[in-house]
């Protein structure tokens, strides 16, 4: 998922993996520096939230974080499920995180994409 001004220039973007029928996980979220404070984040994962919602099988989502991005996700309704002590390098923890895809969150991320006014545009030769 691509998320850009209308120069066409990257704001944002980010990646879904289906772990298993039932698990995806949110991969490579990234914001540009210049546009980080501005909820681009938090759009780039309701987008990808809305996309899991419209796939009734899938019941939870994961997602990988260091040590700096883990209170974000927390704070965004994600558990914690490992935390892997220099998972990634020396002084860099790779964190597992989860949530749980019920109804109360399919509905929660409904709203808040109506809220903000968001919706998926598809290619045309989706």
């Amino acid at each position: 998922m691509v998320l850009e001004d209308e120069m066409g220039r990257l704001m944002a973007c980010g990646g879904l993996l289906f772990k298993s029928s039932e698990e995806a996980s949110l991969c490579w979220g990234m914001v540009d520096p210049g546009w980080q404070g501005r909820g681009l984040g938090k759009a780039l994962r309701l987008l990808r939230l809305s996309m899991v919602s419209d796939m009734p099988d899938i019941h939870r989502v994961s997602v990988t974080v260091s040590q700096h991005d883990e209170g974000f996700y927390r704070g965004l309704g994600f558990k914690p499920r490992e935390v892997l002590p220099g998972g990634y390098a020396p002084g860099l923890d790779k964190h597992i995180l989860f949530l749980e895809m019920d109804d109360a969150v399919r509905r929660e991320v409904a709203k808040e994409c109506a809220e903000m006014e968001l919706c998926i545009l598809k290619s045309p030769t989706q």
